[in-house]
């Protein structure tokens, strides 16, 4: 089945290269969600997707240190069509790799094939299931902040079957519980935040006085009023730290969860500065950078 390489351009100066059985079907899904008008600036026919993907990856490459946020660079149409003429991307769509590629496309079918034969074989009961299973995780990504585009991606399944279930009322039901409950999380963690704040804000009042005394053992009052408070920097542990890495790195809770060695994420929400947990939050309910939603479900 051959593939095409898409350029999709913007009014701010910015393009994505992916690849797509269907260019102009693409446009429209990721218009779905995009604040500014996007144009299909340019379609290039592959023999088969495994290349149109390669070829995607090296321009990639070439305009990395233009990169913008995930997949979008600062370039235009026409220094996206040069690179394509270059001749060591020409080469990734004409060289003598393309039989490889082609053989690993096979394969890929031969298993898709084979996994649709299973799902085909499968009882009544285990499709029902199975289809059971991925409302319920559409119901909890939608209520996370996904969009329905980025939740069809993750599902393997079509933006259009998510906005089918939407209409449904026992999907809809779901997503209410779901979203009550994401809530509920969200407060009981603020709660624990704003304990942990008293907490350090009395280890740090109750702290003052023996700070005060190494510093100065009789302090005049006029400078024992002056001195300032212990900053979180001061109060900052080394989980904080590690945290902190993590969170800049582009992880969530789980990242956390697993750089500090705090094993459960009630502890996470209970030692880590809540300004780290914000960030790691917003981490976990943008998709990760590197995720390609240029692949059509």
């Amino acid at each position: 089945m051959k593939a095409h390489l898409y350029v999709i351009s913007t009014p701010l100066g910015l393009v994505k290269v992916g690849a797509s059985a269907n260019p102009k079907q693409r446009v429209q899904n990721l218009q779905i969600g995009s604040p500014v008008p996007l144009t299909l600036a340019g379609q290039y026919e592959m023999s088969d997707r495994p290349t149109a993907e390669a070829v995607a990856a090296a321009l990639e490459e070439r305009f990395r240190a233009r990169r913008e946020r995930g997949q979008w660079f600062r370039a235009t149409p026409l220094e996206v069509r040069q690179a394509i003429g270059d001749r060591e991307i020409v080469d990734l769509y004409r060289s003598s790799e393309a039989k490889t590629r082609q053989a690993d496309r096979l394969a890929a079918e031969t298993a898709q094939a084979e996994a649709a034969a299973a799902l085909a074989s499968a009882s009544a009961k285990e499709r029902r299931r199975l289809r059971q299973q991925r409302r319920r995780a559409a119901a909890g990504m939608l209520a996370a902040g996904m969009t329905q585009v980025a939740t069809a991606d993750a599902l393997g399944v079509t933006d259009r079957t998510i906005r089918n279930w939407t209409k449904d009322k026992a999907f809809q039901t779901a997503l209410a519980r779901a979203q009550a409950r994401a809530e509920r999380q969200d407060a009981n963690a603020e709660r624990r935040a704003a304990r942990r704040r008293a907490t350090i804000e009395q280890q740090n009042a109750a702290r003052r006085p023996e700070l005060r005394s190494e510093q100065d053992p009789d302090p005049k009052p006029d400078e024992r009023d002056a001195r300032l408070p212990l900053t979180r920097a001061d109060l900052h542990s080394q989980s904080d730290r590690v945290a902190a890495s993590a969170v800049a790195a582009g992880g969530g809770i789980q990242a956390i969860i697993e750089a500090t060695g705090l094993r459960t994420r009630e502890n996470v929400l209970r030692l880590i500065d809540p300004e780290i947990l914000a960030q790691a939050h917003q981490n976990d309910a943008t998709p990760p950078a590197d995720a390609d939603p240029a692949a059509p479900p």
